[in-house]
């Protein structure tokens, strides 16, 4: 495993999709669709999707979504690592 490394005093998004190593998707059930993320330091972090009607469910806009939310997850995840080194500065 690597250290995750956030330079500056902020996290782009280039940082945050570096940091990705792996991605899966899980379909729960008839309306939920679940994207696991897998970071370069080991760290792991779920998005979810979810809708009301099952006959309207579409894979493609559910991973996106459960993508979108596992990424700010991820975001939230190095912010602290951040927020940790600045502290410590």
């Amino acid at each position: 495993m690597k250290k995750l490394e956030v330079k500056g005093t902020s996290v782009e998004i280039a940082e945050v999709r570096k940091a990705i190593v792996e991605t899966a998707y899980v379909r729960l059930g008839k309306k939920m669709m679940v994207c696991h993320l897998t970071l370069a330091n080991g760290h792991e972090v779920i998005g979810v999707s979810g809708i009301v009607d099952p006959e309207k469910f579409d894979v493609v806009i559910g991973r996106k979504i459960a993508y979108d939310n596992a990424v700010n997850e991820v975001w939230k995840h190095m912010g602290s690592i951040l927020q940790d080194r600045l502290a410590n500065d």
